[in-house]
């Protein structure tokens, strides 16, 4: 089918079919603007929490120092308060047993 000929049929389809045309020409239109309107919306409210967490982190700045741990001496402490929790719950025992004989 020729170019023209093509056209000619279209055209005619789109004429005899006025109401159907105008309303999903509508409808379309109606698509087009809701989501031009729910992306607008979407970036205000983006800007709008980006200006508010800027503003809020300004009054409280982030400071990055160099700090070392000694895990060594940590662990040391900690195996010394174990050791001493197991003397302790042994002479525990010993005492309550005696006491409950």
């Amino acid at each position: 089918m020729k170019f023209f000929t093509a056209f000619r049929l279209s055209m005619n389809n789109l004429m005899t079919k006025k109401a159907r045309t105008i309303l999903t020409s509508f409808a379309g239109s109606i698509g087009i603007i809701g989501i031009a309107l729910i992306l607008a919306i979407s970036t205000g409210i983006q800007d709008y929490i980006n200006k508010v967490e800027e503003d809020t982190l300004s009054s409280y700045p982030i400071t990055i120092e160099d700090s070392t741990i000694d895990m060594t001496s940590m662990m040391e402490a900690m195996m010394g308060e174990i050791d001493s929790n197991v003397e302790n719950k042994e002479e525990r025992k010993s005492i309550l047993s005696r006491y409950y004989e």
